[in-house]
């Protein structure tokens, strides 16, 4: 996978130290398909303590063939607190692939959708080759708080790609936060490599990136579960 989704950063004791989650540790952690409750294109699951509520993946919604049926699923939790569920293309995998979505629920007090978002482009930022990172920011819906983070690398460095098979990438991320934590959802493209100062080069339009934001602000929601 792309830099980003192979380092996911937590702050687990205070907000004062971090964990990294690295492949390594992703691959020891048992992968399990999660319980999803479908309605229409939206879908809804448990996550840390959590019922999150988000977008099917872009790519189901403009087939009528069961939304689970069109994507592989796995959900990992590394450690207590925090889960990631993926969604890959049905004939894709975590090897080879050219898009995909995530979603992130980081279960610590305090903790802010801001430093999230951080953690997120850091990583990005340090894995991508001098002058061909961007990020940028595409503004909240009227009446919400939930900025999205566009972040494209037009080619990886060497010593990043050699843990994954994409030259460059592409990546959308809406965070929201609540008291007790945060959740994340983001798309993700594997992309071969691209001049990220010439828009028409671009592997995914403007209006494409803008469309997909605009879906997860909308339909991303989240709540603790009963204790």
């Amino acid at each position: 996978m792309l830099a980003l989704n192979r380092l996911i950063a937590c702050a687990l004791t205070g907000l004062t130290a971090a964990l990294v989650v690295s492949p390594a540790a992703l691959a020891q952690t048992d992968a399990a398909e999660p319980a999803i409750e479908v309605k229409g294109r939206v879908l809804k699951t448990e996550m840390s303590g959590f019922a999150v509520t988000f977008p099917a993946p872009y790519w189901t919604l403009d087939d009528e063939t069961p939304v689970l049926e069109q994507s592989r699923a796995t959900v990992t939790e590394p450690v207590p607190g925090l889960t990631s569920l993926v969604f890959h293309k049905k004939d894709e995998n975590t090897a080879f692939w050219s898009e995909l979505m995530t979603v992130l629920a980081i279960r610590v007090p305090g903790y802010t959708a801001g430093q999230q978002f951080k953690r997120m482009a850091d990583p990005l930022a340090a894995a991508c080759m001098p002058g061909q990172l961007e990020l940028s920011w595409i503004v909240p819906l009227p009446g919400t708080d939930h900025e999205a983070l566009v972040g494209m690398c037009g080619e990886y460095t060497l010593q990043a790609r050699k843990a994954q098979t994409c030259v460059g990438g592409l990546v959308v991320a809406v965070s929201m936060e609540a008291e007790q934590g945060v959740v994340t959802i983001y798309n993700e493209w594997c992309t071969p490599s691209y001049d990220v100062t010439d828009p028409g080069k671009w592997p995914v339009s403007r209006d494409e990136i803008e469309t997909r934001a605009r879906l997860m602000q909308s339909l991303t929601r989240f709540e603790d579960l009963p204790q």
